[in-house]
């Protein structure tokens, strides 16, 4: 049986890739370890970001079987706004991704932050995936397939 941990960094994995797949090569896409470098090592709450001439995307993914708390949503929100300062030309949005929908508290956290915050959550990752595509597609980050050609969402 498959651990809780390696689940989440499964989900992880397919939409960093997913993301690496679908997006063209004018949109920089970072992973963790690679946003703590540029940001600072105080922003391990962002798994994923996508960087365009306009927007800054900041991922959070997390598949739990709880959902969650706000302790999490607030660090996470601490490394959006940490970001946004640093990149203050950039609008920046954050993207939760869950398993479950986030907490009472921590969506009206989610709602109330200077910066623009969804929750897409659900119980196929693969349904979350493509529901982020269209959700990112809004903002300029339009996806391709294998082939080139540009996927309207």
């Amino acid at each position: 049986m498959i651990s809780a941990q390696d689940l989440g960094r499964k989900f992880e994995d397919r939409v960093h890739l997913t993301l690496c797949k679908s997006l063209n090569d004018s949109i920089y896409i970072l992973r963790e370890k690679d946003v703590k470098k540029i940001f600072g090592s105080n922003n391990s709450s962002v798994d994923h970001c996508l960087v365009s001439r306009d927007y800054i995307i900041c991922i959070q993914d997390k598949w739990e079987s709880r959902p969650a708390c706000i302790s999490k949503i607030n660090h996470f929100l601490m490394g959006l706004n940490n970001i946004s300062k640093k990149i203050p030309k950039l609008k920046c949005i954050g993207i939760y991704l869950s398993k479950l929908t986030v907490s009472g508290p921590s969506l009206e956290a989610l709602n109330s932050n200077d910066i623009k915050c969804v929750n897409i959550y659900g119980n196929d990752m693969e349904n979350i995936i493509e529901y982020l595509l269209g959700y990112i597609h809004k903002y300029g980050f339009y996806t391709y397939d294998t082939e080139g050609c540009l996927l309207m969402r």
